[in-house]
């Protein structure tokens, strides 16, 4: 490492895991692959029932040369996602954190440009964001992204004119209502995240919301870098798709509108109130019966966001998600 890396700031890179082999050898690799070079690496594991852990050590041990730090940690119960982040924030030795799940993919730019624009930014930053790219695998592993650019970019422009560009009381308010914020591309500022107490982890099963939450209410403003830096994975085996976590979820979302979102911003507003109580009956219900019946799909129906997202698809993901996807020889 020569004397200009030195000077610039130490970042964590902390991958999350959770019976994550089938992916975490990539996520490794990309973060050996930076183009920034100041780079301490940790992986904490929540209790997995696989070879991950096994993986990311024997990785480790023959990369360990390209980091100022590298280090695995394990826990032997399950404890959830915010917990879990938060034993690697404690070990982490960064001025900046970077946070990515076990089966996502950093670009080689992704550190570089966002410690780049925090330096040149002209007001202090403690949370930035940055575009992610949806991506798929087809039958032969090959990367599949979307193709319509046109409507991945006036999504993208819409959220940062809709929400980045707010100031933090703004940003607040609209968190209240709801969430798109893009945490796989979350870029924190150490000190500030230890201010505010970390993950909130009564909320064991929701890292992000809460803290958004909690940065903009006490004037944090979350800051967006218009570039990509993340490959973020959609596939069948992620956590919102297991029916026993899915209730997990569901029941810590309840929780966190509970503890959260009911306030005098949103006591005026039913149509929030009915669309998380819906949702979280009825998760209840399919956790009961162990099925999907009439009886959801007619609660679905009666829900307002589903209606929304049915008539205005371009303020949901599932615009993107439900266009065309094909292979992409410059990320594979």
């Amino acid at each position: 490492m020569n004397s200009d890396q030195n000077k610039l700031p130490l970042v964590t890179v902390i991958i999350t895991t959770y019976n994550s082999s089938g992916y975490v050898l990539e996520t490794l690799e990309s973060a050996g692959n930076q183009t920034y070079q100041n780079i301490e690496l940790i992986v904490t594991d929540d209790c997995s029932g696989d070879k991950t852990v096994e993986i990311c050590r024997s990785w480790i041990e023959k990369n360990k040369g390209k980091f100022v730090k590298a280090e695995v940690i394990t826990t032997k119960i399950n404890t959830g996602i915010a917990p879990n982040q938060n034993r690697a924030i404690k070990s982490a030795g960064g001025e900046w954190i970077k946070i990515i799940a076990g089966d996502d993919i950093l670009l080689s730019n992704c550190i570089e440009s966002n410690v780049s624009f925090v330096l040149n930014s002209s007001e202090p930053i403690s949370f930035l964001f940055s575009r992610h790219i949806w991506f798929k695998l087809n039958s032969y592993g090959k990367k599949m992204t979307c193709t319509n650019e046109k409507l991945v970019n006036e999504y993208w422009n819409k959220l940062d004119r809709s929400f980045f560009k707010a100031d933090a009381k703004k940003q607040y308010l609209k968190l209240l209502k709801g969430n798109r914020i893009p945490a796989s591309t979350a870029f924190f500022n150490k000190e500030t995240l230890i201010k505010l107490g970390g993950f909130d982890e009564r909320f064991p099963m929701i890292d992000d919301y809460p803290l958004w939450i909690k940065a903009t209410r006490n004037n944090y403003k979350l800051h967006f870098n218009d570039i990509e830096t993340v490959l973020y994975r959609k596939h069948e085996d992620e956590i919102s798709n297991s029916k026993k976590i899915n209730a997990r979820y569901s029941c810590d979302n309840y929780s966190f509108y509970k503890a959260y979102r009911i306030n005098r911003y949103t006591v005026l507003n039913p149509f929030l109130h009915l669309s998380v109580n819906l949702n979280y009956l009825n998760h209840k219900i399919i956790l009961k019966s162990g099925k999907y019946t009439l009886i959801n799909r007619i609660l679905r129906i009666m829900d307002p966001n589903f209606i929304k997202q049915f008539i205005c698809p371009d303020e949901n993901v599932s615009a993107i998600l439900n266009e065309s996807f094909s292979e992409n020889k410059n990320i594979n």
